[in-house]
């Protein structure tokens, strides 16, 4: 039997691929802003997290679930006609959850 952790949203069973969205929060009339995680080469939506809009809280940091550790992402925001708007945060790498390293 699969281990949970290892299922994902659809049920298909595989690593948790985790990536750090980190940067400066972006000042935001808004007290929630969404922004989204989307895989560089069709744009397509593959997370989504919330940063506070009026905040005095300079910087963050956040893990997100993507669904390939092959795959390059990045985050933004989506405009009212669903137009992806790149923010200028820094995406970087994670181990699978589970996984071991060393001997």
């Amino acid at each position: 039997m699969a281990n949970p952790s290892s299922i994902d949203a659809t049920g298909a069973v595989g690593p948790t691929i985790r990536r750090i969205v980190s940067g400066d929060v972006p000042h935001d009339p808004a007290e929630n802003v969404s922004y989204v995680v989307v895989n560089s080469r069709d744009k397509r939506v593959v997370a989504t997290f919330l940063l506070p809009g009026r905040t005095n809280i300079p910087k963050f940091s956040i893990t997100v679930t993507v669904p390939s550790a092959t795959e390059t992402y990045e985050a933004g925001r989506l405009d009212d006609h669903g137009k992806f708007i790149p923010a200028n945060f820094t995406i970087s790498e994670t181990s699978p959850q589970g996984a071991r390293h060393g001997a």
